[in-house]
């Protein structure tokens, strides 16, 4: 009689704990997608950092991108132009972030 009931109590303590820890498994996928996002944020923003230093502190006579610059009458016509540069650069970015994701 005495082994049931602490059968029962035990019972009862061991749903009582699974309830508990039934009620944090929220808490817990909520703080794992924090990790998740905190690292990848951490990821893509090394890696625009490398990229930039690599931009800046490259040597003058090696390249990083090809630029043909033509020459006409009274102006200078830049390929890739301006705008056409942003969107590989941002493109660049946008394939670092879909790399870790």
């Amino acid at each position: 009689m005495v082994a049931e009931r602490e059968e029962a109590e035990e019972r009862q303590r061991m749903k009582r704990l699974a309830a508990k820890h039934y009620n944090m498994l929220g808490y817990y996928v909520r703080m794992i997608d924090y990790i998740t996002i905190e690292t990848l944020v951490y990821l893509v923003k090394s890696n625009v950092t490398k990229f930039y230093n690599e931009m800046v502190n490259r040597a003058a006579n090696t390249r990083l991108f090809n630029t043909v610059v033509k020459y006409g009458k009274d102006c200078m016509v830049f390929h890739p132009d301006c705008e056409e540069f942003k969107d590989i650069i941002k493109s660049i970015i946008d394939g670092m972030v879909s790399d870790i994701g």
